[in-house]
């Protein structure tokens, strides 16, 4: 080798010296890669915390008692208003039972003829009546209607059913009406051999049942909301009513009208209570004693063991 050579040599190793060695593209790679690393992680931490945040503040505010002030205003709640249990249960005069059934029964002046044919009944002049209508029905043709009545300012105060068949007012049912009666119970002309049985109650009663036993009670037909209906067949020695209130207890139990056997049961429906009805017409008591006489005749019995009642002379 010559000393030119050797001096090129030398040189050359001088200056690379000096220079700075190139970094290591690995390294550099690496570097990168773990900067895009950390910024993906800061970015999935902020969007974290911003996330965090918005329920940390979302959730007081459903909290009672967190802001108060930005709190809409409480719903007031309405307390439902306990259903009426009943309506008046009892029948009373002065504030009745509403009217059920067919209005044509009271229509077209039947209801003055009512109220006129009770109060000449009773003696008294007819504005001194208070006559309540309390159902009507048409069976056959003909209007019948259960109704209450009583004369002012006295104790004279009952219920029935009344009739018009030839436009003239008839009372087949006549009884006795007490304070605080829950059920009115009326035998009433049926369908051919046998009676039937209206039962007039409040109109919101829950039910109407009849039990021809006494005990064994089933509901009776509804023509009209708290009214019964059947017909009277067999034994009816122990039959028996229930009315039961709105509120679910017993408004009424009592016996119905009874009769010992289907076969006495008349056609036309003649009520057992028949002399409970008032003496129409002019006073003729000789006219009276001849038919109690020759009732006595027919009976083979003395005329002063005749129990009757006049119900019409003339």
């Amino acid at each position: 080798m010559s000393p030119i050579d050797d001096e090129l040599r030398a040189a050359l190793r001088g200056r690379a010296d000096v220079l700075t060695p190139a970094p290591d593209p690995l390294a550099g790679i690496e570097r990168r890669a773990r900067g895009i690393r950390r910024q993906r992680i800061a970015a999935s931490l902020t969007g974290s915390a911003l996330a965090v945040a918005a329920i940390a503040l979302a959730v007081p505010a459903l909290m009672p008692s967190a802001l108060p002030d930005q709190l809409p205003p409480p719903i007031a709640t309405v307390e439902p208003s306990p259903s009426p249990t009943s309506s008046v249960a009892t029948m009373d005069l002065d504030a009745p039972w509403p009217y059920r059934g067919a209005v044509d029964v009271t229509g077209n002046g039947q209801l003055e003829k009512f109220t006129r044919a009770w109060a000449a009944i009773e003696g008294v002049p007819e504005n001194q009546v208070d006559f309540v209508p309390l159902y009507g029905e048409f069976l056959a043709g003909n209007g019948r209607l259960v109704y209450a009545a009583r004369v002012r300012d006295t104790a004279v105060m009952e219920y029935g059913l009344a009739v018009s068949p030839d436009g003239e007012a008839q009372f087949l049912s006549r009884t006795p009406l007490a304070p605080q009666t829950a059920a009115l119970v009326v035998p009433a002309p049926g369908d051919g051999e046998f009676l039937s049985l209206l039962v007039v109650a409040a109109p919101d009663s829950r039910s109407v049942n009849y039990a021809p036993d006494g005990a064994t009670f089933g509901p009776m037909e509804v023509p009209e909301p708290g009214v019964g209906f059947t017909l009277l067949k067999g034994d009816t020695s122990r039959d028996a009513v229930t009315v039961i209130a709105a509120d679910g207890s017993v408004a009424f139990r009592g016996q119905a009208p009874s009769f010992s056997d289907s076969s006495e049961l008349p056609v036309e429906g003649v009520p057992d209570n028949l002399l409970g009805w008032g003496s129409r017409g002019e006073t003729d008591d000789v006219l009276v004693g001849r038919a109690v006489a020759g009732f006595a005749r027919q009976k083979d019995a003395d005329p002063a063991d005749v129990q009757y009642q006049v119900l019409f002379t003339g």
